[in-house]
C-alpha cells in the first residue's frame, strides 16, 4: 500500500479536502495536527502545518520521517501575479523560487539563488504533474514565488514578476519542494487563486475557500487514487526503499532485563560463540544512585590492569568496560563459565583494593587523565564486594 503525505497550511484550506476524502481519523496533535485517510490502495497522512516556509518545511520532513511517505502533495490558496489568472482558478505548480533567500551581500549571487542550484527555481515532480495534466488538461501550469510574506503590494508583486517571471505567490511552497527534493521524495502542489496579490481583491476569502477547496479537492482525490493504482516504477521503488530503510532491530539481551528488578551482583548476560558476557552490577538501576564518572573510570583502569595480569585468566579476557548508565561494568571472557568467572571477578576486585594509584592515569597514558578518583573507586568496590557476600 502506497503512503502519501499532504501539507495544508491553514484550517480554512483543510476542511474541504478532508471532507472530499471521506472517512478521516485524527492521529496526532503535535508537532502538527495530523489526519490519516484510507483509500483503496493508499494511506494519506495530512498535516496542518501552519503558515510560512519554516512550518511547511518542518511538516514535510515530519511526514517523510514519521510515516515514510513516497510523495508529498500540497494544497493551498495563492495570490495571482499573472493578470491572466483569475480568482478561484485552480493551477498546478511546475516550480518554486524562495524569493526571500538572499546572499548577494556575501556572494555574487542574485536573490533567490541557493548554492546547490544553478537557477532560482526548484522543480516539483514532473511525473506527478503529468498525472494531473492528463486528467485535467485545462489546469494551467505555473511558477511559484514563495516567501514568508503575504503579498498585497503592487510594487512587490511587480518585482517578483520582473526578477523571477513568477505567476503566483504563496508562503509555503518553497519550503515543501526544497525539503522534499533533499530527501529524494517527489512533491506536487495544487493551488487555488484567492487574490491578485495587490491592494484589491474582487471576492471574499470565505467565498473562495468554499468553492476553491471543493474544486481542488476533486483533483487531489483523483491524483491520489490514480497514483495508488498506478504501477509507476518510480513510486514503487521509492516506497520500497523507504520501507526497507526502516530497519528492524532485535532487542539485545541486556535490554530484555527488567532493570527495576535487577540488584547488585554478578550475572551472566549472554553467551555468543563461546564468549561469555558478564553483567557486574555495582548499583541498583534507576535509584538515582550512580557511579561517578571519575570512580567508574578509575575502576576500569584498576580492574583491567589486574585481570589482564592474572596468569590464570589473562589470555581469556576479551573486554572489560563501564556501562553507559553508570551502574556497573561488562566483562567478556572466552570459555569461562559462571562459577569460575565469579571467583575471578571477586579476586580481581580484592586485588584492586591493594593498589595505591590508578594505573595508566598519566596524561600520556589516558585520554581524560584528570577524571580519576581512586578513593571513590575503592569505596564503590568495597560496597560492591559486600553486596556480593550478602
Amino acid at each position: 500500500m502506497k503512503k502519501f503525505g499532504m501539507i495544508i497550511a491553514i484550517s480554512q484550506e483543510i476542511e474541504g479536502v478532508l471532507h472530499a476524502f471521506g472517512e478521516v481519523e485524527k492521529i496526532c496533535e503535535k508537532p502538527f495536527e495530523t489526519f490519516k485517510v484510507l483509500r483503496k490502495n493508499a494511506e494519506i497522512y495530512v498535516a496542518l502545518s501552519g503558515a510560512g516556509e519554516i512550518a511547511s518545511s518542518s511538516a514535510t520532513q515530519y511526514l517523510i520521517c514519521s510515516y515514510g511517505v513516497c510523495a508529498v502533495l500540497n494544497f493551498g490558496f495563492v495570490g495571482a501575479l499573472d493578470k491572466n489568472l483569475v480568482c478561484k482558478q485552480v493551477v498546478a505548480c511546475e516550480a518554486a523560487v524562495h524569493y526571500e533567500y538572499d546572499v548577494s551581500g556575501l556572494e555574487k549571487k542574485k536573490r533567490g539563488h541557493y548554492y546547490e542550484n544553478d537557477e532560482p527555481y526548484f522543480y516539483f515532480d514532473k511525473n506527478l504533474l503529468a498525472v494531473v495534466k492528463k486528467d485535467f488538461p485545462e489546469i494551467a501550469t505555473v511558477k511559484l514565488a514563495s516567501g514568508d510574506k503575504f503579498i498585497c503590494d503592487s510594487n512587490i508583486k511587480n518585482g517578483l514578476i520582473k526578477d523571477f517571471g513568477a505567476q503566483i505567490c504563496d508562503m509555503e511552497g518553497a519550503g515543501i519542494v526544497i525539503t522534499a527534493l533533499r530527501n529524494g521524495v517527489p512533491a506536487m502542489s495544487i493551488k487555488v487563486i484567492s487574490d491578485n496579490a495587490d491592494e484589491k481583491s474582487p471576492v471574499s476569502f470565505s467565498e473562495i475557500a468554499a468553492e476553491g477547496t471543493r474544486d481542488c479537492a476533486k483533483i487531489i482525490v483523483d491524483l491520489v487514487d490514480k497514483l495508488s493504482e498506478s504501477e509507476n516504477e518510480k513510486f514503487s521503488i521509492l516506497q520500497s526503499n523507504i520501507e526497507n530503510s526502516k530497519q528492524h532491530f532485535e532487542t539485545i539481551a541486556s535490554f530484555k532485563i527488567d532493570h527495576d528488578e535487577h540488584p547488585e551482583g554478578i550475572y551472566l548476560s549472554h553467551v555468543d560463540n563461546g564468549i561469555y558476557t558478564y553483567d557486574i552490577r555495582f548499583k541498583k538501576p534507576n535509584r538515582n544512585d550512580f557511579l561517578s564518572t571519575a570512580s567508574a573510570h578509575s575502576i576500569e583502569h584498576l580492574f583491567a590492569t589486574v585481570i589482564r595480569n592474572d596468569e590464570s585468566v589473562k589470555d581469556k579476557v576479551v573486554y572489560f568496560g563501564p556501562m553507559g548508565c553508570r551502574t556497573g561494568f561488562y566483562l567478556l571472557l572466552s570459555e569461562v563459565k559462571e562459577k569460575e568467572a565469579e571467583e575471578i571477578i571477586v579476586k580481581c576486585f580484592k586485588k584492586c583494593l591493594e593498589m595505591d594509584e590508578v594505573p595508566g592515569s598519566k596524561r600520556k597514558e589516558c585520554g581524560n587523565y584528570l577524571d580519576h578518583d581512586i578513593v571513590a573507586a575503592k569505596k564503590d568496590i568495597k560496597e560492591f564486594l559486600n553486596s556480593v557476600k550478602e
